[in-house]
């Protein structure tokens, strides 16, 4: 499969979309917020994981209930001590009524499970509890939460001190949100507190939205009621109706969602609609709608109430309503009463028109709701709508209606919440009426549908899709510092006051939302627009500092993969240097090295190879000195050399900057795991894998936090450390380095970062290997989901994962889709980067295993003529290139009736294969097409 070393993902700081809420905070994990570890211990022969709430025994799953794995984790969390009985029932079962012996047979469950002597390290204390006895390993896996406020379970609410603090649910820097318990009554309320201004305007805008929907709407009881509110000292919070858990969290307890029958999902999704288009009706769009908005509580015993919740971004479409009942706007909004940035919301669930900037309508929610039920209907509310999402749905008017409910065209989708709810409702009498009318069309449908996917190799690397980026993150520090002491020497203090004044009024002043032109939460984007505009005018007589500017924004937008607003600024910071600075300047040739490198990311390599070339004969001899010049000169030009897949040569010049680093920053972490991670990538293309390994080893260390390095710089590391592991056999320490990788990346930085693909592609190969095959799927289709979302269909990533799942194609036997997916492909990487690009001759190669497996064997020949094992070598280092393309063109003979030559190739490479420690996936194949050949009186037809 394709991998990460050839294609730059763009991994430097792209675009987040502005999340302004307590919830979606939560959610996403966007802010720096507190919190704690979640661990997985073992002990004995016995391994639980807190994350994932699974335990293994004997290194096999175990199907236990959830409450003894929940008393598990307790005691294991404070193994060695003793946990009260009361303590336990009070945590487990959450103060319901229970009988007397819940928590004995929940311990007997337990014991049973874990066998042998583990069972008996649970130990009952007479009088006083039971405690988890013994030695434990606990390894940290994932994060939870933990209250900044100082809350504790138990606490009075502030101002409310008849309610308790129960459960926290979420947390951010600034938002907690709790569940709160009368100590008489026992009633619950959810209580959401914050601590700053932006919260509170949220807050204000729920309580305004809330009112208006429970006097429009006084019968209708789908949406969570807000009860009350502190607007006035610190902490703020909204107190809410106690309206159930949330979906994801519901759906996941006991396989809740997947137990229940396709009907009774569709009835849950229809409450959802039907409360969505109660609010559409009079006026209000909600904006952010998915499954932890979504809150579920019994009804009755064999049924599920289902509530609406969180109005927080809800924008009003009839902002008069507010006055004709008499409600107070107490939030101040813009550019429209009820506006709030369309960009706000989750990002999986937001239509392509909000994350495009364009203003909220009903399809934005419509979109949203189709989504829901997509993932309702397969009962998986973590997936996203991916590519062939459609194989999973086998109603074919289902299909139709979520497609109908999710087109990327707002113009194209259903007009409205009462059209989705229409169809849903009136499935049968459609199917009766579409069984009439059909007639061939069931049969070409039902071939249409995906068979499993399977194992399949990755022809290259995806590592360079995010280290080409690497260096321009050094670049605005090394000229900033530089800068800095050039102001101190030369005493400019005016050009300084200046400058502070743009960063402080121009750039710092674009984010006060009370500004000329300010926007509620605006994004980067917004920021960088502002402040473009005013940029000529404030630097009008002072090209230089203009100069410099120009540089900072252009490495911002390269940041965001915008490159051609990079280029844009980059090329202005040349210009502005070189006429005041010349073009010999160290700081003229820093700039035009950055611009060089968006080049490098663009594909222009022709053109990147002509300017670094003449940037270093202007660099001449400094290019020997120890500075931010040579820096990063040996970078750009490292960079250029890995996307070429010259891992050789790329080496060479990482080691040169490697040198210079330790000279000008040593203490500089960030820099050395950037600088030694690209190492580890030259070493492992060129199978030195115990090298590419060791040079990581020591910095995947608790010393070297995301917080300290960067989220992505450290998740790199991981995933360049995991491909070494991979290539020694040890998949399990890959898996592990890969986990980590993506669980930093999504809490950090979101689940739609575009690193989450380079993630999810390795893992997708490494499941491969592991014969785990949906696994291997799953994390394929959550990579190219995210990659069409940020670099489009036609995007040279999303072609590499979207090849990775023609060869998936390939290996299952589902060879006509692996041509047309393969051909695709193909013909867009060439288009992109060139017949020769090793990406072209990677598909090209599996494309031609496809046709000839079809028996197309003038057309895989055709394919197979330019292909060079030293390049394909280069692209996925494996050391068998010359056995399988001899074993190709020896099939590809036989088949074209050159059966004496074909024969004779065949047989040396498939016994040359055979022999290797590793043999190839496909020597079984052409085993058999060898076996087949050497029949007496066997015959091969060309085609």
């Amino acid at each position: 499969m394709l991998t990460a070393g050839v294609i730059a993902w763009g991994v430097h700081g792209t675009a987040q979309l502005g999340l302004t809420r307590c919830e979606d905070l939560i959610v996403q994990g966007n802010d720096e917020s507190g919190q704690a570890a979640l661990y997985r211990y073992r002990f004995g022969t016995a391994e639980f994981d807190e994350s994932r709430f699974e335990l293994h025994v004997g290194g096999l799953l175990v199907d236990i209930e959830q409450k003894p794995l929940q008393v598990l984790a307790i005691l294991l969390a404070r193994a060695n001590q003793v946990v009260s009985r009361q303590e336990l029932l009070d945590r487990v079962w959450e103060g319901r009524v229970t009988v007397e012996n819940v928590l004995y047979n929940a311990l007997a469950k337990l014991r049973k499970a874990l066998r042998d002597d583990a069972s008996e390290q649970i130990v009952t204390v007479p009088r006083m509890g039971y405690k988890f006895a013994g030695p434990v390993e606990r390894i940290a896996v994932r994060l939870k939460l933990l209250s900044r406020l100082d809350f504790r379970i138990g606490t009075a609410v502030p101002g409310r001190e008849h309610f308790h603090l129960y459960a926290q649910i979420g947390a951010t820097r600034h938002c907690e949100v709790w569940v709160a318990r009368h100590y008489k009554t026992h009633e619950q309320r959810v209580y959401k507190f914050g601590v700053d201004s932006e919260l509170l305007a949220s807050f204000k805008r729920e309580v305004t939205v809330g009112r208006l929907l429970l006097e429009s709407l006084p019968d209708r009881d789908d949406f969570v009621r807000i009860r009350d509110w502190n607007f006035e000292t610190l902490p703020f919070y909204l107190e809410s109706e106690y309206g159930g858990e949330n979906l994801t969290v519901w759906a996941a307890k006991a396989g809740r969602l997947r137990a229940m029958p396709t009907a009774a999902r569709l009835e849950m999704f229809l409450q959802i609609a039907d409360a969505v288009a109660a609010a559409h009706s009079v006026g209000v769009l909600h904006k952010d709608i998915k499954p932890a908005n979504v809150l579920v509580a019994p009804r009755g015993e064999q049924s599920w109430h289902v509530r609406v919740a969180d109005f927080g971004s809800a924008w009003l479409l009839e902002p008069g309503r507010l006055q004709a009942l008499g409600i107070t706007q107490n939030w101040t909004s813009s550019p429209q009463p009820g506006f709030s940035q369309s960009a706000s919301g989750t990002a999986l669930y937001l239509a392509p028109e909000l994350i495009a900037g364009q203003m909220p309508t009903v399809q934005s929610d419509v979109y949203a709701l189709g989504l829901i039920l997509y993932q309702m209907s397969i009962a998986d509310l973590n997936r996203p709508m991916a590519p062939g999402w459609d194989k999973a749905i086998t109603d074919e008017l289902l299909r139709e209606d979520i497609a109908a409910a999710t087109d990327g065209e707002p113009a194209l989708r259903l007009s409205g919440v009462a059209d989705l709810t229409q169809r849903l409702r009136t499935l049968e009498e459609r199917r009766l009426e579409r069984a009439a009318a059909r007639e061939a069309g069931t049969r070409l449908l039902a071939a249409r549908q995906a068979t499993d996917r399977t194992r399949a190799r990755r022809p290259w690397v995806v590592v360079a899709m995010a280290s080409l980026a690497l260096g321009l993150t050094f670049s605005l520090w090394l000229y900033e510092g530089q800068r800095r002491a050039r102001l101190e020497a030369d005493g400019e203090k005016r050009r300084a006051a200046q400058i502070n004044r743009f960063l402080s009024e121009d750039l710092l002043g674009a984010t006060d939302p009370s500004g000329p032109g300010g926007a509620h939460n605006p994004t980067m984007r917004d920021v960088l627009a502002a402040t473009q505009a005013r940029l000529d005018a404030r630097f009008a007589d002072d090209p230089e500092t203009k100069a410099s500017i120009d540089a900072a924004l252009g490495k911002a937008y390269f940041g965001m993969t915008d490159y051609t607003q990079a280029e844009r600024f980059l090329r202005a910071a040349v210009e502005g240097f070189t006429r005041t600075r010349g073009p010999a300047d160290a700081v003229t040739l820093e700039a035009q090295y950055s611009l060089i490198s968006v080049f490098v990311q663009t594909n222009r390599l022709d053109e990147a190879r002509t300017l670094l070339d003449a940037a270093d004969r202007l660099a001449g001899a400094r290019l020997g000195e120890n500075s931010a010049l040579a820096f990063k000169a040996h970078w750009t030009r490292a960079g250029l050399f890995k996307l070429r897949m010259a891992p050789d040569k790329a080496l060479a010049q990482y080691q040169a900057a490697d040198r210079v680093r330790a000279a000008i920053a040593p203490a500089d972490d960030s820099m050395l795991l950037r600088l030694r991670d690209a190492l580890s990538w030259c070493y492992a293309r060129l199978n030195r894998n115990e090298e590419a390994a060791r040079v990581l080893r020591d910095l995947l260390t608790p010393v070297y936090t995301p917080e300290r390095v960067g989220p992505v710089f450290w998740a790199q590391a991981r995933v360049d450390y995991a491909t070494a592991l991979k290539a020694d056999g040890k998949s399990a320490e890959a898996e592990r380095a890969l986990a980590e990788a993506l669980a930093e990346i999504r809490t950090s930085l979101g689940p739609t970062h575009f690193f989450v693909a380079v993630v999810q592609n390795e893992l997708g190969d490494l499941y491969s290997r592991e014969a785990q095959w949906s696994r291997a799927v799953e994390s394929l289709l959550e990579a190219y989901s995210v990659l069409r979302l940020r670099s489009g269909e036609h995007g040279q990533a999303t072609l590499i994962v979207a090849a990775n799942l023609g060869i998936v194609e390939l290996r299952t036997g589902q060879t006509l889709q692996a041509i047309d997916t393969l051909s695709r492909a193909h013909d867009d990487l060439v288009r992109q980067l060139g017949l020769k690009s090793p990406q072209a001759e990677s598909t090209a190669f599996y494309l031609s295993r496809a046709l000839s497996s079809s028996g197309r064997y003038r057309e895989a020949g055709e394919l197979m003529t330019p292909l060079v094992a030293d390049d394909l070598e280069a692209a996925e280092p494996r050391g068998d290139w010359t056995q399988r393309l001899a074993a190709l063109r020896g099939e590809i003979l036989v088949g074209l009736g050159h059966k004496d030559e074909g024969l004779a190739k065949l047989s040396e490479a498939v016994k040359a294969m055979a022999a290797l420690p590793t043999p190839d996936d496909d020597l079984p194949t052409f085993r058999k097409t060898l076996e087949a050949a050497n029949r007496p009186g066997s015959r091969v037809t060309p085609k």
